[in-house]
């Protein structure tokens, strides 16, 4: 893992967290902590390890299609202390590529065909997320409210730029077969198009990861409605603010904090405040959520040293 990475990410997550505690202080958001209901946490930490469970669903589907057929339990298992790792190492990439090399280890399965088969999984989810956002802004409009958020003014000169260069590089890495010059990354690259055109042939187990995919959007979403549930005294209007959940979750996977700390609460401090929500019921509620993500990550490092295989479960057709 790169140090420097981390050290900007920690750098980043305590400049996020000071603006927070400098707008909100701290004793009050203590305050709101010490009288968290039990029971609406307790729901939150239940659903989380069903998103992670699911997840390993979604990526034994995934496996299948790619002809490993592998012990259900210990693709769960590997999910779960791939949560641990995603957790810890500021995000689902850096995640996966953990999590796909100690489980090849282990099942002795080439390490290009986990990596392929975790991506094209984490594809396939991701156009479930994109199905679950447009049924969501779908939900909310047809509540006859309007999405409470400003976009940022952007020069379109920069996205012109922006946009071209992205161009340019993607040609030149076509033009010149960059890829193909280190012979692991184009194995790599092999193996993932051959993926692709496998999980293509087969339509209804590539709609199941992606429905799948859509399912546990929605209970990873729902976990911040569950804190801030636990900690608000007062009436809010949830159906209005669905579509802020999963806005919040989808910006505390960015690759920038670690952990989503800092980001995580500074979005719910805004977003949360456009509905009403007290300043200091919003970050404790997402204090409380990032408790639920650690915890659910321990026990995926306990996952990582108990219930190895004894032998080698993997059959390939």
């Amino acid at each position: 893992m790169d140090k420097k990475r981390i050290a900007i990410s920690l750098v980043f997550s305590i400049i996020f967290l000071s603006a927070v505690f400098y707008k909100v202080p701290v004793r009050e958001v203590l305050h709101v902590l010490k009288n968290a209901s039990p029971f609406w946490m307790g729901i939150a930490v239940i659903v989380m390890a069903m998103t992670i469970t699911l997840t390993g669903v979604r990526w034994d589907q995934v496996l299948r299609g790619q002809n490993w057929h592998l012990s259900f339990w210990q693709v769960i298992r590997a999910t779960w202390y791939g949560h641990c790792f995603n957790t810890a190492l500021l995000g689902p990439a850096a995640g996966d590529i953990f999590k796909s090399t100690l489980f090849a280890k282990e099942q002795d399965i080439p390490l290009v065909d986990l990596l392929s088969a975790s991506w094209l999984d984490r594809l396939l989810a991701g156009v479930g997320s994109i199905l679950f956002a447009i049924l969501v802004i779908i939900f909310t409009l047809m509540t006859g409210e309007r999405l409470e958020i400003e976009l940022p003014s952007v020069n379109p000169w920069f996205l012109t730029a922006g946009a071209l260069g992205a161009a340019a590089v993607c040609f030149l890495i076509w033009k010149f077969r960059l890829l193909d010059k280190i012979a692991f990354v184009k194995k790599l690259k092999d193996t993932f198009t051959a993926a692709i055109v496998r999980m293509y042939k087969a339509p209804g187990r590539a709609l199941t990861v992606i429905l799948l995919g859509c399912v546990g959007q929605i209970l990873l979403s729902s976990i911040l409605a569950w804190t801030l549930a636990s900690v608000t005294q007062t009436d809010l209007p949830w159906v209005q603010m669905l579509w802020v959940f999963p806005v919040i979750a989808m910006l505390a996977t960015l690759p920038i904090s670690v952990g989503g700390v800092g980001v995580r609460e500074g979005a719910s401090l805004v977003l949360l405040g456009n509905y009403g929500v007290v300043q200091a019921d919003a970050v404790a509620a997402s204090l409380l959520c990032l408790g639920v993500y650690w915890l659910n990550a321990a026990i995926g490092a306990i996952l990582l040293f108990v219930g190895k295989p004894s032998q080698k479960t993997n059959v390939k057709n």
